[in-house]
């Protein structure tokens, strides 16, 4: 998407006016996964979705609302359902940032469907507005680049999972949750990032009231991730993905 067209969006999506903020919640996790690892530690592989090739960079999970306590909410009262027809002008930016992987190929929308019935009608933002938001924040924290200006790229190696969390904070002001998995080799890699957004403007970055404790090593993979790790195993009516 050219830059002038997603400025637009950017700004019809911030003037839309945010709900009202409820007060069962505190803040949110905006979480991203590097599909690197996805693809290293499933066992299952990794496929290209139906709708293209995604970025090469981290990729949307979720913006989830979360007590003070770390609890994140699930399920919420809520009478707006899902309509993907809602979502077409976003269809490119999701297809490209919150893109699903998982094989056999599909077009992320069973994705979309579940996140938003299991988490975005807790976030007190419109179904439009929760996923425009997860969009804009990706672009504003922008992870790869952070990670790249301190010279931690993914290229397989091993780094120290402190220098990854001091990159982060430095680039980002705050200090973020790491969150690892294992390779088929047993060895710990950097998987998902929590970053902790402010509930009121459901954009800036805040000091997180409560980070998750993850199980990781002190050095960590970084695995690589290009295009060409996705197999084109395509199955047009595959519907049946699941949250990770």
């Amino acid at each position: 998407m050219a830059h002038e067209q997603w400025l637009l969006l950017a700004l019809v999506g911030l003037g839309m006016g945010l709900q009202a903020m409820a007060k069962d919640f505190d803040f949110y996790y905006y979480v991203s996964q590097w599909p690197g690892s996805y693809c290293a530690q499933s066992g299952k592989g990794c496929c290209l979705p139906t709708t293209g090739e995604p970025d090469e960079n981290f990729f949307i999970v979720g913006l989830y609302a979360t007590t003070s306590v770390g609890a994140v909410l699930r399920k919420c009262p809520n009478e707006q359902s899902f309509d993907f027809s809602k979502l077409e002008d976003l269809e490119e930016s999701l297809s490209d940032v919150w893109s699903s992987i998982k094989c056999p190929s599909n077009n992320g929308q069973s994705m979309w469907k579940s996140l938003w019935k299991n988490n975005g009608v807790c976030s007190n933002l419109g179904l439009f507005e929760y996923f425009v938001q997860g969009i804009i924040i990706h672009r504003e924290i922008n992870l790869i680049k952070a990670l790249r200006i301190h010279g931690i790229v993914p290229d397989g190696r091993l780094y120290q999972l402190a220098d990854i969390k001091k990159a982060l904070k430095i680039e980002l002001g705050e200090e973020v949750g790491i969150r690892c998995s294992t390779n088929l080799e047993g060895n710990f890699q950097l998987y998902e990032v929590y970053v902790c957004i402010d509930k009121h403007d459901a954009t800036s970055v805040i000091p997180c009231p409560s980070l998750p404790n993850f199980k990781c090593s002190d050095e960590i993979r970084f695995p690589t991730f290009d295009i060409q790790m996705l197999e084109k195993n395509v199955t047009s009516n595959s519907l049946n993905l699941q949250v990770e």
